[in-house]
């Protein structure tokens, strides 16, 4: 699936997209939480571009593990 990538930013009640430009394949893995039983969908960006590959999938990947409590930020 080719998708157009998409960042929202939420500023003083105001939405605001960015876009990364290119052709991206969108990878989607279902994680079951194990004491409610829910499925939760955590999706992958993966781009055609090498450039814009690895940020992608590592700058996505980081926030919506994040969001979805799998990380925990610790303050040295």
């Amino acid at each position: 699936m080719d998708i157009i990538l998409k960042r929202i930013l939420e500023h003083n009640d105001e939405e605001k997209t960015k876009v990364y430009p290119g052709r991206y394949t969108l990878i989607l893995v279902l994680i079951q939480d194990i004491s409610s039983g829910l499925e939760k969908g955590l999706y992958f960006f993966v781009s055609n571009d090498p450039i814009m590959e690895g940020i992608c999938i590592e700058y996505w990947m980081f926030h919506i593990l994040k969001n979805m409590g799998f990380i925990e930020i610790k303050k040295y």
